[in-house]
This record gives structure tokens, sequence and C-alpha cells, in this order.
């Protein structure tokens, strides 16, 4: 459930990204989305501390703010074009597409 709700969220940062910039709205986004993100881990996990670790709170920071990332560039693309997951080339996996 980690690796799916990173995955949403980097999408989302980037369509984000791309039709607001700025820093302060970019951080106050992705804190929205770990907000969301822990909300949901607690609910399904007993591992209450689940959110802050480096699965989940590292991997968000790592998938939503790094320009390698597919699923932030594809967000991003997406949010300035208007493309889908059937518009990528077929050997470029955007694991979180699917899922979004």
């Amino acid at each position: 459930m980690v690796g799916v709700l990173k995955n949403v969220y980097a999408i989302a940062t980037g369509i984000f990204d791309s039709t607001i910039a700025g820093n302060n709205e970019h951080c106050g986004f992705l804190s929205l989305c770990y907000k969301e993100m822990k909300r949901i881990l607690d609910a399904l996990s007993s591992d209450k501390d689940l959110a802050s670790k480096f699965c989940a709170f590292g991997d968000l920071n790592l998938t939503a703010n790094v320009d390698k990332s597919r699923n932030r560039i594809f967000g991003f693309i997406a949010g300035k074009l208007w493309v889908t997951p059937e518009d990528i080339r077929s050997d470029v996996v955007v694991e979180g597409a699917k899922a979004a």
C-alpha cells in the first residue's frame, strides 16, 4: 500500500507542479499528501510508526521531489500536455499510472 500511495502522490505532485509553480505551494501540497498517507496507513496497519519510516515518508519525498522519478515526470507532463498512461511509450513504466 505504501508503494501504491507514494506513486500516486508523486503523479499528483507532478501535475500540481505543472500548474502551480512555487516551492511553498509544492511543500504545502506534499505535506497534505503525507498527512493523508499517514491517515490511510494508520487505519490499515498495526504499525503506527509505519508512515514515519523510510518506506513511506522517505520514498514519498524521493519519488515526489526528484526529477528522475518516472511517476513525477509523468504527472508533470500530464499536467502540461493532458496525456494519459496510454500515450506513453510501451518501454516506459509508470508504476503509479494504473493505481491513480
